[in-house]
């Protein structure tokens, strides 16, 4: 099996903004297997703030396995991506985009060569919708409402406004929001920027808001202060940046952390754990959204895979950049649905692979 990796640098349409700053480009990795006269294509997305890995980080990751990859066949593709899970869910292998990368390729090999998607082979509901949420970036008020109106105007009728810490500042957003679009969902995130007492202040803000969901409001060592916010929160709290791995799921779980978790594929190690980790979370009676970072239609369709497991979706990485190389899982009208195409589901034929390669 043929083994390439390349980067590609990505434009936003606009800075995207949280708390803890702007972001403007994204630099990703992406994975290409070719074998048995099909290919697959992966992508790892660094995030040195919430997963701790670089770029560098994630083809440092990548280099050795390209040497070790030697001539598989398509069916073994799918075993090394079970095997890759294995060894991220008993700690030999770290999670992050690295192993992220590789599994959606190795996946997305296999289930192209054979005519199956990747949820048809990790056993994952075939097909299903759900609305997706589009990112609100944090900013001068004026701006932000800006920003949601035109979004409702596309169709998109779930916001995800990224709010920092001054009451009085969220109050009066939120207030303007449903003044001028009453008939938005709004979730907030708040990117780990609160203290617990912040938060208690915030929960009757965001209900009196009819707000549906707080997304990482302290920081994800804070496990007492979240427990205590779970007790008291009646807006359903989310775990994100808490999320990093199989373990994390059974500590949040067990100790009563969030009333939900958000799997993103880029941190947990790609979409065969995912999958082991939606299905646990269900278990324990966690409430599961599947997200994303800013990334292709490639990671995208990949999460997309995930949404019959979920109850919520915020999947608009791709839809955030300017030069999106990939088409990605079908959304219309801010409903995105399970791609139809074998594999990942991400859309590309072989004019967009030789364009993201630049060949």
């Amino acid at each position: 099996m043929r083994f390439q990796a390349f980067t590609r640098q990505m434009h936003l349409a606009q800075p995207f903004v949280i708390s803890a700053g702007p972001q403007d480009v994204a630099d990703n990795a992406f994975v290409r297997l070719d074998g048995d006269g099909h290919w697959g294509l992966g992508e790892g997305v660094p995030s040195p703030r919430v997963t701790g890995k670089t770029l560098e980080d994630v083809l440092a990751f990548i280099a050795p396995h390209a040497k070790m990859m030697g001539p598989v066949s398509t069916e073994g593709a799918m075993r090394m991506a079970q095997g890759l899970a294995d060894a991220i869910e008993s700690g030999k292998v770290g999670p992050g985009p690295g192993p992220a990368a590789l599994d959606l390729a190795l996946l997305d090999i296999a289930g192209r060569s054979n005519g199956y998607s990747a949820r048809e082979l990790l056993g994952l509901p075939l097909e299903a919708s759900i609305a997706t949420s589009i990112t609100v970036s944090y900013g001068p008020l004026e701006d932000m409402v800006i920003e949601a109106e035109e979004h409702v105007r596309k169709g998109y009728n779930v916001l995800k406004v990224k709010l920092g810490s001054e009451l009085l500042a969220s109050s009066r957003l939120l207030r303007a929001l449903r003044d001028t679009i009453p008939q938005a969902t709004i979730r907030v995130d708040a990117n780990e920027a609160w203290s617990l007492k912040t938060a208690l202040a915030m929960v009757p803000l965001l209900e009196r808001h009819e707000v549906e969901l707080l997304e990482q409001p302290l920081g994800r060592d804070e496990h007492e202060a979240m427990a205590e916010l779970v007790k008291q929160s009646s807006v359903p709290i989310v775990a994100d940046e808490m999320v990093q791995g199989p373990a994390d799921v059974e500590m949040i779980g067990r100790l009563g952390l969030a009333h939900g978790i958000n799997i993103k594929l880029q941190k947990v190690g790609g979409l065969s754990v995912g999958a082991r980790m939606a299905k646990r979370a269900r278990e324990l009676g966690l409430r599961v959204m599947v997200g994303c970072f800013i990334e292709s239609g490639v990671g995208i369709a990949a999460a997309a895979q995930l949404i019959g497991m979920c109850d919520w979706a915020d999947l608009d990485g791709h839809i955030l950049l300017r030069d999106n190389p990939v088409p990605g899982p079908p959304i219309e009208f801010g409903v995105v649905s399970t791609p139809p195409e074998a594999g990942i589901g991400h859309g590309a034929t072989e004019l967009d692979l030789d364009a993201l390669m630049d060949l």
